[in-house]
């Protein structure tokens, strides 16, 4: 198989800026104004008064503007005030098309709830937002909020809607194009075909290293599009034997999804883009080499099987390997399809202590009861989410960078570790 992974075939066009020339709708309210207090978005920091009726119902802060990466993933963390004992839902609506729609596919973001807030008592929702790849430039993002029923939460579903209690706000995103690093494969497919049964069988997929003098290459990110959501996925990194997988070389077992975002419908299920960063990078070969990952995984909930994307029509002989035996043996897929995937690596003679993306790491992943992270920089403060987006509590006297968990319940949590060099690093983990 012959995929090279050449940095110049995967340039994209910048689009310039040059001024929102469509018309933005309005939001209105019919009772109280329930102010937003506090939008947090990568360096994207306003605080407003907690005041009720003391702010216009739909606000602008156009002048006010959040710097991001294509392809990053930033948490947007939103606060409010309730006006008593309500339940109040957040709604982030971008319009990455710029088409002055703000509901198309892909742009709309549930990003919590809140109740009982002052909106200054640190209640926060809080959601993580990926920035799609070819989105640079200048995108307008609306927030809204409303109060709901408790017991049946509701979210602003329209971005021109009437509302009773709540308040919007609009604000820029200045979104900047990045070219991908080094020796990058790109492999989506269309959303048209699955390989594989993540929980039954390990699946393995080929990717050949650049021929062009690039020296060693560590492995940093993988990304692959999967049907449902996954809790964990262990990930196995082989040499190749005459074409199909040879010997194991690295296990990267439990580890959670950086980000799971949806991006479409297959056979009338939900297919997510879900990207795994490596707690180090993987030193997997040199130029003109051959290699294979391969993936298992353990679905979120009610043991429903997850999927690979897959093409059935790349050049042959490319076609994905199954193991049902732990990788002892291994069969070729029976449809010849192969799995649709994005391999990041850095590529050339470099000490792997310089890629700052991974001076930060944190493990067990699953966790029974202590979280241990290891960073340069001390950690300050923990912060504990739930999976609706509220803070469980927060730790602001931590000792060795160590986490108790103890007193939580089984599930999937947000931690925000707050460093003392004031970088805050996000991340999920899976509580046993």
């Amino acid at each position: 198989m012959k995929h090279s992974i050449l940095l110049a075939a995967f340039l994209f066009s910048i689009i310039a800026f040059t001024g929102f020339a469509q018309e933005y709708c309005e939001v209105t309210y019919t009772n109280d104004i329930e102010p937003i207090t506090h939008v947090s978005f990568a360096d994207l920091e306003n605080a407003t008064s907690p005041e009720v009726n003391g702010s216009p119902g739909h606000e602008y802060f156009l002048d006010m503007d959040a710097s991001l990466d294509e392809e990053d993933t930033y948490p947007i963390i939103l606060e409010g005030n309730t006006n008593g004992n309500y339940t109040n839902t957040f709604t982030v609506f971008i319009d990455w098309n710029e088409n002055g729609n703000l509901d198309d596919a892909g742009e709309v973001y549930f990003a919590g709830s809140i109740t009982n807030s002052s909106g200054i008592d640190d209640q926060q929702a809080i959601t993580n937002i990926t920035i799609p790849y070819g989105s640079s430039g200048m995108k307008r993002m609306r927030i809204i909020k409303q109060r709901t029923s408790s017991d049946n939460p509701v979210w602003p579903e329209d971005p021109c809607g009437t509302y009773q209690y709540g308040q919007t706000e609009d604000y820029i995103l200045d979104i900047t194009h990045n070219d991908p690093p080094p020796c990058a494969e790109y492999r989506y497919g269309e959303l048209d075909n699955v390989v594989g049964d993540l929980q039954s069988k390990q699946i393995a997929n080929d990717f050949e290293i650049s021929s062009e003098g690039t020296g060693n290459v560590y492995v940093t990110q993988l990304e692959t599009n999967i049907l449902r959501n996954i809790s964990t996925a262990n990930i196995y990194f082989y040499t190749d034997n005459a074409g199909m997988p040879g010997n194991l070389f690295e296990t990267i077992e439990g580890i959670a999804p950086e980000s799971q975002t949806y991006i479409g419908t297959l056979y009338g299920m939900n297919f997510y883009k879900m990207v795994w960063e490596f707690p180090e990078p993987i030193f997997v070969g040199v130029e003109g080499e051959k290699i294979w990952f391969g993936m298992t995984a353990t679905p979120e909930s009610n043991n429903e099987p997850n999927y690979l994307e897959a093409f059935d029509n790349w050049p042959s002989p490319s076609v994905a390997y199954f193991s049902e035996d732990g990788g002892n043996t291994w069969q070729s897929d029976p449809n010849g399809l192969d799995g649709a995937f994005v391999i990041f690596a850095y590529c050339g003679e470099m000490d792997t202590e310089e890629i700052s993306e991974f001076s930060f790491s944190y493990y067990p992943n699953p966790v029974t009861n202590h979280l241990k992270v290891q960073s340069e920089s001390k950690v300050e403060q923990f912060e504990v989410y739930n999976s609706e987006g509220k803070k469980i509590f927060q730790s602001s006297s931590v000792k060795n960078n160590e986490l108790n968990l103890n007193s939580l319940s089984a599930g999937i949590y947000l931690i925000r570790a707050k460093l003392e060099n004031g970088r805050i690093e996000t991340f999920k983990v899976i509580k046993k």
